[in-house]
């Protein structure tokens, strides 16, 4: 559901644009899309689909306020007809973009916006990290800290061709030491195991384990290779070159590496495609094994963090950290107990969790 949010009207509620009107209302709907900017937002939610839509605030208006230095209630900035009208034709527009797309991918990447647009603040503690990382401490950390709060960071989901996230403000967490993250109190951290070979298995009808590389090592090479060059030839199956590496190129027939990239290149429209969450994909020539690299890549990244809100949505937990296919956060017995995640469309992959 599209909503315009009070502020740009200076009253305390909001406008919900449902299909039978528009209606006023203190609350916002769990599944919003906001016509302002913002993780949110409905421009962000049309990128991730690749498709064309115009912000809800014209650039004239944010620059002669901006000059200005005022933050204002469009309404009246803009005017009352004016603004009246623009939510009229966002409104259509966004129920077009609705009817364009599969309901249920829709709905998926809005969910996961919601969930990382909730992330919350943490209790960090300088004391819980070793001594030798006092210097990335100084750099990553100590700039964002509020005393002991340290606020979430802030993503983006469309800066990169297959929408592995970005910080865009806060605490760049995804660069920082891994360890600095022991100075989050009292947290632990969910990971998927060996999340896009997993990812591969289920989509090729084999069932995801949590011991993959193991369980390669034994059922076709009958224990006879070592499991780290199980998974270095793995890693050459999926997205090098497997010509030189009879072991790669065996995984790559347990992965029927072949049969999908065949697959994949017969979807690709205009040099795009899309991966299994609709995100549409630009890849500039990329064929072969790149292709196959992007497609999972992208897929993987969003099914993980539509299996982090799945997570939220069924555990007591107060999520604040996403670092690819990791979620830090802190929960009850239930939730560190977890093994696998539901990352949608009948899909269950692997999980650990560790306490940091």
């Amino acid at each position: 559901m599209l909503v315009v949010k009070s502020e740009n009207f200076a009253t305390s509620s909001h406008l919900l644009c449902e299909d039978t009107g528009f209606v006023w209302s203190s609350t916002i709907p769990e599944t919003a899309v906001f016509a302002d900017t913002g993780q949110r937002s409905f421009s962000e939610l049309a990128k991730i689909f690749g498709y064309n839509v115009e912000s809800f605030i014209s650039e004239n208006y944010k620059n002669s306020a901006e000059t200005i230095g005022t933050n204002p209630p469009w309404y009246f900035y803009i005017g009352k007809e004016k603004f009246i009208a623009r939510i009229k034709e966002y409104s259509k527009s966004y129920k077009a973009f609705c009817e364009s797309f599969d309901h249920e991918k829709i709905n998926i990447q809005a969910s996961i916006s919601q969930f990382i647009d909730e992330l919350q603040p943490a209790n960090f503690d300088r004391r819980l990290v070793k001594p030798e990382y006092s210097a990335h401490f100084e750099k990553s950390i100590q700039p964002f800290l509020i005393g002991s709060i340290l606020p979430p960071p802030k993503y983006s989901r469309t800066k990169t061709k297959t929408g592995r996230m970005s910080v865009i403000e806060g605490p760049n967490v995804l660069t920082c030491h891994a360890g600095l993250r022991s100075g989050l109190v009292g947290a632990h951290q969910i990971d998927f195991v060996s999340m896009e070979p997993n990812f591969l298995l289920q989509f090729i009808g084999k069932k995801p384990t949590a011991n993959l590389y193991d369980d390669i090592r034994k059922e076709i090479f009958r224990d006879k290779i070592s499991r780290a060059k199980v998974k270095v030839a793995t890693i050459s199956a999926l997205y090098g070159s497997d010509r030189k590496d009879k072991f790669a190129r065996t995984i790559s027939d347990y992965f029927h590496v072949e049969e999908v990239i065949k697959s994949l290149e017969e979807k690709i429209v205009d040099d795009t495609i899309r991966n299994e969450y609709g995100r549409l994909i630009y890849l500039q020539g990329a064929r072969g094994r790149h292709l196959l690299s992007l497609w999972l890549q992208s897929s993987a990244a969003d099914g993980a963090l539509y299996g982090f809100y799945n997570f939220s949505q069924h555990n007591d937990i107060k999520p604040m950290w996403i670092i690819h296919d990791a979620l830090i956060f802190i929960g009850n017995e239930k939730a560190i107990s977890v093994k696998e995640l539901d990352i949608g469309f009948n899909t269950i992959l692997p999980v650990k969790v560790d306490k940091l």
